[in-house]
C-alpha cells in the first residue's frame, strides 16, 4: 500500500472572502483533499487545509483568538498519522472547542459511529460523501454559526 500523499496547500488557507461559510478540512489523503476542496470552493466556502489531527488542532488552539480559527464546520478525516479523527476531536472538545465536527470515513459500522460520536463529533459522513450531502451539512452548520 501506498502512503498517502500530502497536498502541499496543507496548512495554508483559500483566498480569503465576504463569505460566512469557513470549513477547516482535515485529511491526510490528497485525492480526498482535492475532491473536497474542489466541491466546497465550487460552492463558494472558504476552505484550510491541514493534513492530520495534530494539525489541525494546533491550528484551532493556537489561532483561537484569530479570525483564522472561526470555523462554521470541521471535517476530519479518522484515520490519519500523527492523532487521527477521534482522538483529535476528543482533544478540541477536552480544550473548550464548541464548534461543529464531522468525522469523515470510509470506515461506516456500528463501532466506529459509537467511537466518532463518543469523542464529541457532530456528524458522521461515509465516504464517498455524495455532494449534496456534503453541501447540507455545511449549510446547516453555517446557518448554526451565524445566530
Amino acid at each position: 500500500m501506498n502512503p498517502p500523499r500530502i497536498d502541499p496547500d496543507c496548512g495554508v488557507e483559500s483566498s480569503p472572502s465576504d463569505l460566512r461559510r469557513r470549513v477547516l478540512l482535515v485529511d491526510d489523503n490528497l485525492d480526498e483533499q482535492r475532491l473536497l476542496r474542489r466541491i466546497l470552493t465550487l460552492a463558494d466556502v472558504d476552505v484550510t487545509l491541514e493534513c492530520n489531527g495534530q494539525a489541525a488542532v494546533d491550528r484551532i488552539f493556537n489561532d483561537r483568538n484569530s479570525d483564522s480559527s472561526k470555523f462554521d464546520l470541521i471535517l476530519m478525516d479518522l484515520r490519519m498519522p500523527v492523532l487521527d479523527g477521534c482522538e483529535a476531536t476528543r482533544e478540541l472538545r477536552s480544550g473548550g472547542y464548541e464548534g461543529a465536527i464531522a468525522i469523515v470515513t470510509a470506515f461506516d459500522d456500528h463501532a466506529v459511529r459509537e467511537a466518532a460520536f463518543d469523542a464529541g463529533c457532530d456528524e458522521f459522513l461515509t465516504k464517498p460523501v455524495p455532494r449534496p450531502k456534503l453541501l447540507d451539512v455545511v449549510k446547516k452548520y453555517a446557518a448554526a454559526s451565524a445566530e
